[in-house]
């Protein structure tokens, strides 16, 4: 049994995502807002493969019953498709436009 100061492996899975789910959103920002294409598509090579080492880290959770997510109704589903689709097409709507 781990002593006081060591960590369960619940508790290093937990914490190896939660810092993969911060990496990815900096990666993310930083190639957002990168000047420089070739900057940005290494930002983007990098935020591609820590999604996989998050999604990795997920499975793991999920499987040993850590991470289980809520499910959502087909109706919730519905709702939040046509709330993004109304958000995107906004956004497209004002393409081209000048203020």
């Amino acid at each position: 049994m781990p002593g006081q100061g060591e960590m369960q492996e619940k508790d290093m899975v937990t914490d190896a995502l939660a810092s993969q789910k911060y990496l990815t959103s900096s990666y993310n920002t930083a190639a957002t807002e990168a000047a420089n294409q070739d900057l940005r598509r290494d930002l983007m090579n990098i935020l591609n493969d820590e999604h996989k080492n998050q999604e990795r880290l997920w499975n793991v959770m999920n499987q040993k019953g850590w991470y289980k997510p809520s499910s959502a109704d087909q109706q919730q589903l519905n709702q939040t498709k046509t709330k993004y689709t109304q958000i995107q097409n906004q956004l497209q709507g004002g393409e081209g436009q000048s203020s």
